[in-house]
């Protein structure tokens, strides 16, 4: 009776005590189970060497927090600040981005700094009051003047409207070129330019008969020893001014070649017609008195994929290909010679012509309307930009200088402008 009041009264299963998995044994105390976890112990886990402490963090915690607090009160105050003092604070900046770019050695860190105090400038100009914003013009006067000295730059104080130039075919840019002391516009028909009448003097057209055949869609132009020369897909047409009358000449195909699809430029010497053929990545020669025979392949696959890019060809007895970047490929004897790569801040996106002169050569932007003269090694001489910003001339296609009057005809692919370039 006693032993069965003592198991009743502890309330003992009759079954036996409860599974904890020591299968009887002694009760083992696991580590894991005693143990306290420690702060970020899977941070610590996988990056090891990482082992801070609650000051630490409580350190680098304030330094983010103050970091936050002084940025926000810094922006406030540039927020709430009177426009004097946010005019004052620009002036500061602006003098500091000057000073620096004046004792910059690199080119393009030095344009870059003053370009950026420019804008600066320019801006602080909008909200300045009368006290402060004649500080803010001196200084942006004096980058300007740095600027245009730095990238030899002469302003142009005027650029006149010639006149509206015809729609050139699908196909093909208008072009300007010279010969005998006149200058001719390949746009839809050839024209001759009067500039001191403002016009346009139509000389050959497409459906035109030239000694039995009918002119094709003009593709480019040219001076060829004593008369101007265009051509269309299949002959070039030729003024005699000895009979005053055109004539033609067929153009010979290429064998075993693919066609010539996208005549770019033409050029000639010593009576060979050279075309760049941007299509196929080319220059393409015929042999002067016999156009129609087989041309050759110029170039012989050299720099294939370059001339694929390129806009214009220029022929004074080596042969320049301008590249839009503004470089130029100088061939003699069917090898790439040299690259002449001037040194033009900003540099040049779009260059579209490649102009002859006494002094070298210019180069025509097309985007931005800039002229640059360069000498024959492909120094920086001078660069042509308008004064005011709102006459810049974009698209420039083309243009014609005469050196020693500075009188410069500029073509666009609708218009024709006059300007006059101050050699320096």
């Amino acid at each position: 009776m006693v032993g069965v009041w003592h198991i009743a009264g502890r309330d003992r299963p009759l079954y036996g005590p409860p599974d904890d998995g020591t299968l009887g044994l002694p009760h083992l105390q696991r580590w894991s189970d005693t143990q306290p976890k420690r702060r970020f112990g899977r941070l610590r886990e996988s990056v090891p060497f990482l082992d801070v402490g609650r000051i630490f963090l409580a350190l680098a915690l304030v330094v983010v927090l103050a970091a936050v607090v002084l940025g926000s009160v810094y922006a406030w105050g540039r927020f709430t600040s009177s426009p004097a003092e946010q005019a004052s604070s620009n002036l500061g900046e602006i003098v500091t981005l000057h000073a620096r770019a004046n004792s910059s050695p690199d080119l393009s860190t030095r344009y870059s700094l003053l370009t950026k105090a420019e804008e600066t400038a320019r801006a602080s100009l909008a909200g300045a009051p009368s006290s402060q914003s004649d500080s803010i013009r001196a200084e942006l006067e004096s980058i300007q003047q740095d600027l245009d000295r730095m990238t030899r730059m002469v302003r142009l104080e005027s650029i006149q409207p010639v006149g509206s130039v015809p729609v050139s075919a699908p196909d093909a840019l208008p072009e300007l070129f010279t010969g005998g002391g006149r200058t001719y516009l390949v746009a839809d028909a050839l024209y001759e330019v009067e500039v001191s009448s403002n016009h346009l003097v139509e000389l050959l057209r497409p459906g035109d008969d030239v000694a039995g055949v009918a002119v094709g869609t003009l593709l480019a132009g040219a001076w060829r020893g004593d008369g101007p020369m265009v051509m269309d897909a299949d002959r070039a047409y030729v003024f005699d001014s000895v009979r005053g009358e055109w004539d033609w000449e067929e153009l010979g195909d290429m064998a075993d070649a693919p066609a010539i699809e996208e005549v770019r430029s033409v050029g000639v010497f010593d009576l060979n017609l050279y075309l760049l053929d941007g299509s196929q990545g080319r220059i393409v020669k015929f042999s002067g008195g016999d156009y129609e025979s087989e041309p050759e392949d110029w170039a012989r696959g050299v720099a294939s994929e370059e001339l694929m890019n390129a806009s214009d060809l220029l022929i004074d007895g080596n042969i320049y290909v301008l590249q839009p970047d503004g470089s130029i490929m100088k061939f003699f004897l069917n090898n790439l010679d040299s690259l002449i790569q001037p040194q033009i801040e900003p540099e040049f996106d779009s260059a579209s012509a490649l102009i002859a002169a006494e002094s070298g050569y210019f180069i025509v932007n097309a985007s931005d309307g800039r002229i640059a003269r360069i000498s024959g090694d492909g120094m920086l001489l001078q660069q042509f930009s308008p004064r005011d910003p709102e006459m810049s001339i974009t698209n420039l296609q083309d243009a014609v200088i005469d050196e020693s009057t500075g009188i410069a005809l500029l073509l666009t692919e609708n218009a024709l402008y006059t300007t006059r370039l101050v050699a320096g």
